[in-house]
């Protein structure tokens, strides 16, 4: 079941399973993902499910600092794949076909897709 992987310090990794659901990321209480960082806006993205295609998509809701979709950024709805890097403001969010027990159990298997290097334990927003 696709799942977010939200890394926004090397304290602080979680996971969301989507569900088959649209979900809104961003600082704000609100929010379904919130992501609680001074560069990130109180509504960031959007991950959109998108029924007929069984798939997902990504895009900003006029953030601040944008979204970027491997570097790229996220200009309409960009189609989500297996390993995505999302990044909003300096949080690192992977998309994942996988889901997980925990979010140590996530971040351990990005570190092992090489999805974040293992410095990023200390250097992602800090």
């Amino acid at each position: 079941m696709p799942s977010l992987i939200v890394v926004t310090s090397h304290a602080d990794a979680k996971h969301h399973t989507l569900r088959g659901r649209t979900v809104e990321l961003g600082r704000g209480e609100g929010c379904d993902v919130q992501v609680v960082h001074d560069s990130v806006s109180r509504k960031h993205c959007r991950i959109q499910f998108h029924k007929a295609a069984n798939a997902y998509s990504v895009e900003d809701l006029g953030s601040s600092n944008g979204t970027l979709v491997n570097g790229a950024p996220a200009d309409g709805q960009v189609p989500l794949r297996d390993g995505d890097e999302i990044a909003i403001g300096q949080a690192r969010v992977r998309y994942t076909d996988e889901d997980f027990e925990t979010g140590e159990d996530a971040f351990e298997h990005a570190i092992i897709e090489k999805w974040f290097g293992e410095d990023d334990r200390n250097t992602v927003v800090g």
